[in-house]
């Protein structure tokens, strides 16, 4: 069914929202003060992710508002940015259904004003497995604003001159990927090496999650798909596995076995995703880690019980 534009649509895209527990919001044009009222009348605190761009030109004529940030940050919701980003969407956290729509985040767009633009949006109750790794791999690919980020964009913003060619990017940092600091997404998500290679060997026979598990760290990790033999994806998956920042890191940290414990923190402290990961998530990360190494090392590392209650990743 076509939803049509007005005042109706932004109390149409409300009403969807307030029936999940958590929501994701992607629209290339956002201003602050209407995402606001869509956290409102959907019940703040229930947006997960909003997805968005921040192209100088579009900063500096005020259809892109990076007043988003602190808004987001203040909700507690992850703010995304991506400069390809053109979809309109407003779907539950989840991914599985959603209003895909022709208007963004703003008052001609969701009817605010008198002189509204004429919109529409379409229910889809099932955005499809395809789908769903479609935007994963969008989300992963963007970059997490931090208040370093916002302020150099907002900096930057201030000296932009008034109609003239403006750059296609704010000069920020690429995404992390040091020692330093890396994203949630940069660990693995298949909860094994052979869960892993099982999905990519016959991806129809995998469920939902698992299918996007794989689908996340055959990109991560540069994989083929179903046209290579295991050896190969093994041997694939060992060199960009181990030489990935994130685990290079965390085994020169771990040293011959330190606690799980100390390396569930050394974890949390250097995610740097906006809002941090939850604990539990960091804990499941670490143990998918380990499989992984002790899997695909297993000449220099072997997972060891230490007591009742924690193992530990110990050099052989």
């Amino acid at each position: 069914m076509l939803l049509p534009g007005g005042p109706s649509l932004l109390t149409a895209i409300t009403d969807y929202l307030r029936q999940h527990e958590r929501y994701a919001i992607f629209a290339p044009y956002i201003q602050a003060s209407v995402l606001e009222r869509i956290f409102e009348q959907s019940s703040p605190g229930k947006c997960g992710l909003v997805l968005t761009s921040w192209k100088p030109q579009d900063v500096a004529c005020g259809v892109s508002d990076i007043d988003v940030y602190p808004l987001c940050r203040d909700h507690g919701t992850r703010l995304l940015v991506n400069n390809r980003l053109h979809l309109k969407l407003y779907a539950d956290a989840s991914l599985r259904s959603g209003l895909l729509a022709t208007a963004n985040v703003s008052k001609r767009g969701l009817g605010a004003v008198a002189n509204y633009s004429y919109e529409a949006a379409n229910l889809i109750p099932d955005l499809g497995i395809e789908g769903r790794v479609y935007l994963d791999g969008i989300i992963e690919e963007s970059a997490v604003v931090d208040q370093d980020l916002y302020e150099k964009v907002r900096d930057q913003s201030e000296q932009l001159p008034p109609q003239q060619d403006y750059p296609n990017e704010f000069k920020v940092s690429e995404r992390p990927t040091s020692r330093s600091g890396f994203l949630y997404t940069h660990l693995p998500m298949c909860d094994s090496v052979p869960d892993l290679l099982r999905i990519l060997a016959d991806p129809t026979a995998a469920g939902d999650a698992e299918r996007r598990s794989a689908e996340h760290d055959r990109r991560l990790y540069g994989l083929a798909g179903t046209e290579s033999d295991e050896g190969t994806l093994r041997r694939d998956l060992t060199r960009a596995f181990l030489g990935s920042p994130p685990i290079t890191g965390l085994l020169s940290y771990n040293g011959d076995g330190r606690r799980f414990g100390d390396l569930t923190a050394w974890l949390h402290d250097h995610v740097v995703d906006v809002p941090a990961p939850r604990r539990f998530d960091i804990k499941a990360a670490l143990q998918r880690i380990y499989r992984f190494v002790a899997d695909l090392a297993p000449e220099r590392y072997v997972i060891e019980q230490r007591g009742a209650r924690t193992k530990t990743l110990a050099r052989r």
